[in-house]
């Protein structure tokens, strides 16, 4: 079984390959990929994989042009961010998904609804991405989408899903997944209610990360953890025993 995967994320393409390696053992990774336009070109230079994991919202944009031509020759598993109720898309063209952050559970259960869908006598997914887009374009995310940062003299917009994490030094910065820093006049405390709870989590008094960006987890004393970032933060990151067993589940361990 030969895989691609396309995901912009680092720790979510290394997290889903161990998850994989597991589930399937033997199985081959053709590919992992961060973009829409890297995805483009490495299909033109390869032959088609057997099956792609394809993220909706990659570096470069939404996935919906590059899945338009992945559905030509390839089944296709979307891994979303989406909330349940824009998930009733997937569920109603019946198509698989899988649901961020993952686990070991929904990736069996993804894997499961595929395996049944190739079996079915259901329409061409090329016929289905139109209204699955529409249906989830209608959708109105209730979380932050962009933050209006200070660069130079003038003001830009940061969208929410290229934000690494928010840490409190003398100042609370917005760091993105690219390195940049900016301050942002927020507590961590409103940014917890503006931001969602799947994506952002609290991992102590300094710090809010999205859990794409928390590379690596460590045991520390007295049943805390450490927890590294990427893009990396120079202060070191403790999480109180407390949190540390809710910080696992969230990560799927």
């Amino acid at each position: 079984m030969r895989i691609l995967l396309v995901e912009d994320e680092i720790a979510a393409q290394q997290h889903l390959v161990s998850l994989l390696e597991v589930t399937w053992p033997g199985v081959e990774m053709a590919g992992v990929l961060p973009s829409v336009q890297q995805a483009r070109a490495w299909l033109h230079q390869h032959p088609a994989p057997d099956l792609v994991f394809l993220d909706i919202q990659l570096a470069d944009g939404p996935c919906w042009p590059l899945a338009e031509q992945v559905a030509r020759s390839s089944p296709i598993i979307f891994t979303t961010a989406y909330d349940q109720y824009a998930l009733r898309a997937f569920d109603h063209h019946s198509i698989a998904y899988l649901l961020k952050p993952i686990t070991e559970e929904k990736l069996h259960r993804a894997l499961s609804k595929y395996q049944a869908l190739r079996h079915e006598a259901k329409p061409e997914l090329t016929s289905m991405l139109p209204q699955l887009r529409a249906a989830l374009t209608e959708v109105k995310s209730p979380f932050r989408e962009r933050f209006l940062v200070k660069k130079g003299k003038a003001l830009t917009p940061v969208n929410t899903n290229t934000v690494a994490y928010f840490y409190r030094d003398t100042l609370l910065y917005l760091v993105t997944q690219a390195g940049e820093r900016y301050p942002v006049d927020f507590s961590l405390e409103a940014l917890e209610n503006q931001l969602n709870p799947r994506e952002f989590l609290r991992l102590n008094r300094q710090v809010l990360a999205h859990i794409g960006s928390i590379a690596r987890v460590e045991p520390y004393l007295g049943g805390k953890l450490l927890v590294q970032l990427e893009p990396p933060l120079p202060q070191v990151i403790v999480v109180s025993q407390e949190k540390g067993a809710w910080l696992k589940q969230q990560l799927g361990g």
